[in-house]
């Protein structure tokens, strides 16, 4: 169970048109934050965890009820003490935006353009890339907001094609080849069942069983084709 929280404990950098609460989870210490949406649950659950098995960074998401509100919502945890995103970013710290610590941590975040390929990301854009400083010497950017994704047709998952704007133009010009590669690597030795076992985790009242099938297929589907779609980018050797 998870409760509102004051913006003087935790708020994001922007609560977009999706009616989500800022939040905090009950009786935890210490406190966990997140920002729950009731609307498109399946596919942020979808995304996030199919992000840990790719190996890049998505907030952890859980599937909970908010006290006061009626219905599952998706509650996808805080990205650091602070919400910051890369168009909060450029406009309060300009200077940041091309320093040498954020340009490697786009590097280090490559494997994102991977994942966005992969799960057919459609709403990409500076405010969906938010980012925590782990530490005085280290920026890591994760991604958020994935409810236009997963939209395929029925069948293979459809044509593959990797992102080529709208997202933080530093981040096409601070690829990591390397990171592309690993990320391609993890994602095409994921097994069919681990894909499986992931979206039946879904409650069938969330996501019917055609659309599982929908869903399974075409991330299989789609896992085959990435590599070409990197290549096309240049990414990728």
């Amino acid at each position: 169970m998870w409760k509102e929280t004051p913006p003087e404990k935790w708020r994001p950098a922007r609560f977009g048109g999706s009616g989500s609460i800022a939040v905090e989870k009950v009786g935890v210490v210490p406190e966990i934050y997140g920002l729950a949406k009731p609307r498109s649950m399946v596919n942020e659950k979808l995304a996030s965890d199919l992000a840990a098995l790719a190996g890049v960074k998505v907030p952890k998401v859980e599937l909970d009820y908010v006290e006061g509100h009626t219905g599952l919502h998706s509650i996808s945890h805080a990205h650091g003490k602070e919400s910051i995103d890369v168009l909060r970013l450029r406009s309060e710290q300009p200077g940041q935006i091309d320093s040498p610590l954020v340009k490697a941590a786009f590097g280090r975040a490559s494997g994102l353009l991977v994942f966005h390929t992969w799960v057919a990301t459609s709403d990409l854009k500076d405010d969906h890339i938010v980012l925590d400083r782990d530490d005085k010497d280290a920026y890591e950017f994760a991604a958020v907001d994935f409810e236009s994704s997963l939209t395929w047709p029925v069948g293979d998952g459809g044509d593959v094609q990797a992102p080529s704007a709208n997202l933080p133009k530093e981040m096409f010009e601070n690829v990591d080849k390397a990171v592309v590669a690993a990320t391609v690597d993890r994602i095409e030795v994921i097994t069919d069942e681990q894909i499986r076992n992931i979206v039946n985790t879904i409650p069938d009242a969330l996501l019917n069983e055609g659309e599982k099938r929908r869903v399974v297929d075409g991330l299989i589907g789609r896992r085959s084709k990435i590599r070409d779609a990197m290549k096309r980018k240049g990414w990728l050797a």
